[in-house]
């Protein structure tokens, strides 16, 4: 089975018995025989920071103003025993108040992982001229935006 419309397939990997197809409008075909196996995960929560300024009381993931960045240069080499087009969801807290985003989604994007990140309502004007870039190069596939 193919996409209807003329999509451009982003990634294509072989996991386990399964070959995943992705497509640029976020499809994903898995084609196998028998029952699917699979080697590796085909999409990571990656969080990033525990940094937010939010403060909101229902966040789950407890970030707030004393909240640490990661340690991305660890996290690329955990990330390099991946294949090319495996997902990434990046959040955290806030992912834009990360002073190594950048050049971490470059990195990302050179691996041939495909990069997703989601980031609260309120951050984005505040953000733009770092979210913006980010959507323009191509640095992430997907966005998401949790709304409060």
């Amino acid at each position: 089975m193919q996409p209807t419309t003329k999509e451009t397939k982003i990634a294509e990997y072989k996991n386990g018995n399964t070959t995943t197809t992705i497509f640029s409008n976020g499809t994903k075909i898995r084609s196998y025989e028998g029952t699917p196996i699979y080697d590796h995960p085909e999409s990571i929560d990656v969080k990033i920071t525990n940094y937010c300024d939010l403060n909101c009381a229902f966040c789950h993931e407890k970030s707030n103003l004393e909240g640490q960045h990661a340690d991305l240069d660890r996290l690329l080499e955990v990330l390099s025993e991946l294949p090319k087009g495996v997902e990434l969801a990046i959040g955290g807290g806030n992912p834009l108040d990360h002073p190594d985003l950048v050049r971490f989604l470059i990195r990302i994007k050179e691996m041939g992982l495909l990069a997703n990140l989601t980031v609260n309502q309120r951050h984005i004007k505040k953000h733009k001229q770092i979210l913006f870039p980010i959507i323009e190069n191509g640095l992430i596939h997907g966005l998401g935006i949790s709304l409060n």
